[in-house]
Order: structure tokens, then sequence, then C-alpha cells
């Protein structure tokens, strides 16, 4: 009886603790969303896994699968452990990251006010949006002051650069 109970024991503490490792996870799920991320952890029911600087927790009913990925996952494009630049650009490299960060967070949050009819959550979205908008182009004014007119190669490369994945099956 012992036994059985530190078998089980042994059993549930495996499957609720994290599965972490430097490889990445598609997360799929049955309506056709692919999340990529770096950690999962499966608990009763849900499973749950970091995205976009949060924590997502999804229902096993909607999982279809969990497969290993060559992509990226969200938070290591822009993750602390990254080099940071040496030069005088370090700032502004920083700060337009971290607009373009918000810029991403801010447009999902209003596709999802705008789908669900939040009109409050829909205009603070919307008014973040703008701000962000202003300060990226007194920001570029700044640069392009700074280096003679023409914007550096850094600019696009960040601004292009994609911070996750979402694939959608067809």
């Amino acid at each position: 009886m012992k036994q059985r109970f530190a078998i089980m024991s042994a059993l549930c503490f495996v499957f609720a603790t994290a599965i972490e490792s430097p490889a990445a996870h598609d997360i799929q799920l049955k309506n056709g969303h692919v999340f990529t991320t770096d950690q999962y952890r499966l608990e009763p029911g849900i499973v749950r896994f970091s995205y976009l600087n949060g924590r997502i927790g999804i229902t096993r009913q909607s999982l279809e699968a969990i497969k290993n990925s060559d992509a990226l996952p969200a938070e290591e494009t822009d993750s602390p452990r990254a080099k940071a630049p040496t030069d005088k650009a370090a700032p502004y490299q920083a700060a337009l990251r971290q607009n373009q960060r918000e810029m991403r967070i801010q447009r999902e949050n209003f596709r999802l006010a705008k789908k669900y009819n939040l009109e409050t959550a829909k205009d603070k979205a919307w008014r973040r949006l703008t701000d962000l908008k202003m300060e990226r182009q007194r920001m570029r004014e700044e640069i392009l002051a700074i280096h003679n007119g023409t914007l550096p190669k850094w600019w696009d490369e960040i601004l292009n650069k994609k911070q996750f994945f979402i694939k959608r099956r067809h």
C-alpha cells in the first residue's frame, strides 16, 4: 500500500512539474492557433505556458498537440540575456524595442476589445497606440538628426523582428 502511494505521488509530481528546456515548443490548438513557447506545464485538465511576458492556461479539450519547434519563443527574441549594444545608440535601441513591444500588446488589446465590443477598453488601447506612435515619431526625428538624415540599419532590424509566432493551419 505504501509503495503504491509512493509511486502515485511520484507520478503526480512528474505530471505537475514544469517542463523547461532551451528548446521551443509549438502548442497547437484545435481552432488552428499555434503558440510557440520555451516552457509549459501540464496540470489536470489544463496546459499552462509562457507567452508574451505572461502566462496562458488552455483546457486540454482545446489542445491538439504539443511539438518541438525550431522557432524562437516570444521571450527569447527580447531576452535580457541577449548582448546589449555598447555604443551611444544603445538607449535609443532599447527604447525602440520597448516601444515595439508595447505597440504589439496594445494592438492585441485593441483587437480583443473590438471583438468583444468593449468600448472603453478599445478607446484606452487606441489612445495608448496613438501615444506610442507619437513617441516613435519623436524618436525617429532625434535619430535622423544624430545620423545626418539617415536611419541606421538597426532601426529596421528592430521594427521587422518578430517577437512571437502564431501560425494558422489551413
